[in-house]
């Protein structure tokens, strides 16, 4: 929440060209995909809180986030809507990486007709999947759980390794009562 809360207080900066290229796009030049990130994202949801809402997404779901939008003739952004990436999956392709998607309605797959941008991080070795925050994080954690536990029942066993001791050939009763009484039986 606290992530999410930051980034959707933040303005989205339009820009033309690619990812590199750092042209800033005036409000003028690029009108309507402005208004869909900063002001109302559709006639149902203020910009912020979509922001929110993708965010906590991105944060959130393995599978990413997922936004179906419309476009007029001239290409401008209608509106923009999250979908629920539970339900959502994209189809892969061998040649296109994907082909589309896919969304589970009533227990059936549905194609989506209309335009769907997928966001998610990436994953170290599913290209389909996302790695989020928690799911590492979440490794962190189960090794202090383990370690915890081991040390829990190391001192259960009076701090010393549980294991199985022998002796070659014959023992005395003297010996083996001052073996036990050493090692607690």
């Amino acid at each position: 929440n606290a992530n999410a809360t930051s980034v959707s207080g933040l303005p989205v900066e339009v820009r033309k060209g690619s990812w590199q290229v750092n042209a800033p796009v005036s409000s003028r030049d690029a009108p309507q995909i402005w208004h869909r990130l900063n002001v109302k994202s559709s006639p149902f949801e203020y910009a912020p809180s979509f922001r929110h809402r993708a965010m906590s997404q991105l944060l959130l779901s393995r599978r990413g986030v997922f936004i179906e939008y419309e476009q007029n003739a001239d290409r401008e952004v209608l509106w923009m809507m999250l979908l629920n990436p539970d339900n959502v999956a994209p189809i892969p392709h061998p040649t296109k990486f994907v082909e589309g998607f896919e969304l589970m309605t009533d227990g059936r797959a549905e194609r989506i007709k209309g335009n769907v941008l997928w966001v998610k991080l990436p994953h170290p070795t599913d290209p389909y999947a996302s790695l989020t925050p928690l799911e590492a994080a979440g490794l962190s954690i189960d090794i202090d759980y383990y370690q915890r536990l081991y040390g829990r029942n190391f001192m259960a066993n009076d701090g010393r390794p549980a294991g199985l001791l022998t002796v070659k050939g014959g023992l005395s009763d003297d010996d083996a009562e001052i073996l036990k009484a050493r090692f607690s039986g």
